[in-house]
């Protein structure tokens, strides 16, 4: 739920990096954008709104909902869950 009163023109998520991982650092931010390299099949998450009031997220059933390039080996590499917080942002 947001407090913006009407429906969010813009929606948009990030990670945020809690325990080092994929060689990443605590405090990174990794912006998420819908359909790119950043999912893996059955993967990723999709942000929608309904109405004024409320966001909604649908996500993937695969083993973890998000793929990372590894900053040192360039590797697409599924993340450790638990390392990451998903944030999400919207604006009306």
């Amino acid at each position: 739920t947001h407090s913006l009163g009407v429906q969010p023109k813009n929606i948009w998520a990030y990670l945020v990096c809690t325990t080092a991982d994929l060689n990443y650092a605590i405090g990174d931010r990794v912006y998420i954008n819908n359909g790119d390299g950043n999912t893996g099949a059955a993967n990723g998450v999709s942000l929608y709104t309904r109405d004024a009031s409320t966001i909604e997220a649908s996500y993937g059933s695969g083993v973890s909902m998000f793929f990372l390039i590894n900053r040192t080996t360039a590797a697409l590499t599924a993340i450790t869950t638990a390392s990451w917080r998903l944030v999400v942002c919207a604006e009306g």
